[in-house]
């Protein structure tokens, strides 16, 4: 706790300078004393903290905690080996462990453990007005990871990356806004600027400039490519590219025989499929037999035909005989 003393005879301060390495050897606290004019550092403190602003770790009960701006790791409870820098950094964090928090009120309300938060507002942790569970996170970047509460070991790195996680958990966002209305949809790796924007689906892929940016519910998809951006609520679907790329160089494949398979086909949308038999719209097929011999004696020929309106030669089939 912090207190200001205004004492008016300076013998007690020889008594306070030898107690100051002593303290300096246990934990560091810079609030202050008020001698006069003059200012001196006092603490009493949990074994091994090091605090440096006012109302920094102002009431601590962990160990081996570094504070370093106003009210960081203000209100720690129990919490060990956690560092913060920057205003109300770590403000309130109960229990959680090995954190780090550096920028204006990053994880200000933590009780996960092993959270990283690098950015103003990175992993702000206010889970429905309570505080978040989560661990195992890691933002960097302005509100990197803003919401998430009970979600755990994601990684937003970016502007705004992963926003509005709350409960999701294992997603990879890189780039401003990616996967930033992401809540609940996990195992999602989004690389680029606004890549999978939308996504609240599991296990989509998108790489590349505003990749899948349209995809909302839809999961095991995977688009590669800026300005790919998918359809809402599609599902299983791979796209790579655009109509403006102009040709495609696919390695492994010139040159290379396959035992069996059927033939490929694209579509002027460019999508890929394969040529289906006409045997699904018919009913009762068997084999022709006998019916088919009289075909098969016929021997197409070519023969001259009489000059008439048009000139010239025109085909045509007999049989011999």
């Amino acid at each position: 706790m912090h207190t200001s003393i205004a004492l008016s005879q300076t013998k007690v301060l020889p008594s306070i300078a030898s107690a100051l390495p002593l303290l300096a050897e246990r934990c560091l606290l810079f609030s202050f004393i008020t001698v006069a004019s003059l200012a001196l550092p006092v603490s009493v403190c949990a074994e091994g903290n090091t605090q440096y602003g006012e109302f920094a770790l102002d009431n601590p009960t962990g160990s081996f905690n570094s504070a370093f701006g106003y009210k960081a790791l203000y209100f720690t409870r129990g919490g060990s080996r956690n560092t913060a820098v920057g205003y109300e950094a770590l403000f309130a964090p109960r229990g959680g462990d090995d954190c780090t928090a550096i920028g204006y009120e990053a994880l200000i309300s933590n009780t996960g453990a092993q959270n990283t938060a690098v950015g103003s507002e990175a992993l702000r942790s206010i889970y429905n007005g309570d505080y978040a569970p989560g661990s195992y996170n890691t933002a960097i970047g302005f509100q990197a990871l803003y919401s998430t509460g009970t979600g755990g070991a994601n990684v937003a790195t970016g502007w705004q990356a992963l926003y509005a996680n709350t409960s999701a958990i294992y997603n990879i966002a890189t780039g401003a806004s990616a996967l930033r209305q992401n809540t609940t949809g996990n195992y999602n790796t989004a690389l680029g600027t606004n890549a999978l924007y939308y996504n609240n689906g599991s296990n989509n892929v998108g790489l590349g400039y505003q990749a899948g940016q349209n995809l909302t519910t839809g999961s095991n998809n995977i688009v590669i490519g800026a300005g790919v951006l998918g359809t809402a609520g599609e599902a299983n679907v791979t796209r790579i590219g655009k109509s403006t790329q102009k040709k495609t160089f696919v390695g492994g494949i010139s040159g290379k025989t396959v035992a069996s398979g059927i033939g490929v086909i694209i579509n002027s949308s460019g999508q890929l499929g394969t040529i289906q038999s006409s045997a699904r719209f018919k009913e009762a097929i068997k084999p022709m037999g006998k019916a088919s011999e009289a075909l098969l004696k016929l021997q197409p020929g070519h023969l001259p035909v009489q000059e008439g309106p048009r000139s010239g030669w025109r085909p045509a089939v007999r049989p011999h005989r």
